[in-house]
């Protein structure tokens, strides 16, 4: 499972070829950065077929209700949304994003995250009613969660709880940084970085197309959208609030992509364990 990591790709390029300056470190990022996008891409194609072998070895029609209609359908949402995302955002990509690539990649960062937390919280739903306690079927739903403490905590999962502390940190971080659902607002890409030169162009553009507009000259329009859309240069990151920092999107997208197919394999043991 280490080629899930993006550290252990970069350390096997960074091996082979070597990091002597700025320009060969960039290169041993990029080569390592789309390894590591690829393999987690061909497990994540994988882990549908994963989530129908668990369905079938559960003894609960709720149990099997969450993994069937709930992981099965996340995990089909989540390889399509990193398909779409490398092929639009590929590794060292600089020429900015059309508008519809903006929404395309926007809409596919929002899927991703909304159902990497949305798969672990179907998790937690299969574990309550598979094998749950009296006293956990009787959490109130908002407490039910695979890192939510008095969901956990719970004798039963005694197993499960140990092996699943190596990823709190990580599931912490993504909740406060990467998951629209918490923030209740959605995760967004800018288009392109512009220079001050670039940023006063862009102006300039937006006042003509408002000019223009009203005259119905939608040719001379169409060109200033153009114009407008090749200003600047893309930068692979993309934010939350406006005011915080940005994130990159490799190798965060995937890395997180990574430590869910981890957690899904731990539950699964952890589920083995218990026939």
């Amino acid at each position: 499972m280490h080629e899930l990591d993006y550290a252990y790709h970069y350390a096997n390029y960074a091996r082979i070829i070597g990091v002597g300056n700025d320009e060969s470190e960039l290169y041993v990022q990029h080569k390592a950065q789309e390894m590591h996008i690829l393999h987690v891409h061909d497990v994540l194609r994988d882990e549908q077929v994963k989530s129908i072998a668990l369905t079938q070895s559960l003894k609960e029609p709720q149990a099997q209700y969450f993994t069937r209609f709930g992981v099965g359908r996340r995990v089909g949402m989540l390889w399509s949304a990193l398909r779409s995302i490398k092929e639009i955002v590929a590794v060292g990509r600089t020429d900015p994003l059309s508008s519809d690539d903006v929404k395309t990649v926007s809409r596919d960062l929002n899927t991703i995250y909304i159902n990497i937390v949305g798969t672990i919280d179907n998790y937690a739903w299969c574990l309550l009613h598979e094998c749950g306690s009296t006293s956990v079927k009787a959490l109130q739903p908002n407490r039910v969660g695979l890192f939510a403490p008095v969901f956990i905590q719970d004798a039963c999962f005694a197993a499960l709880r140990a092996a699943l502390e190596q990823y709190k940190v990580w599931f912490i971080e993504l909740r406060s940084r990467r998951d629209p659902a918490a923030h209740r607002i959605p995760l967004s890409v800018p288009p392109s970085h512009l220079t001050p030169e670039e940023g006063r162009r862009y102006q300039a553009i937006d006042k003509e197309i408002g000019e223009t507009i009203p005259k119905a000259d939608f040719a001379r329009v169409n060109q200033l959208w153009e114009e407008q859309e090749k200003l600047g240069v893309f930068v692979p990151k993309f934010l939350h609030h406006p005011e915080e920092p940005l994130v990159p999107f490799y190798p965060t997208i995937p890395q997180d992509l990574a430590y869910l197919l981890r957690v899904s394999a731990t539950v699964r043991e952890f589920l083995a364990g218990l026939q």
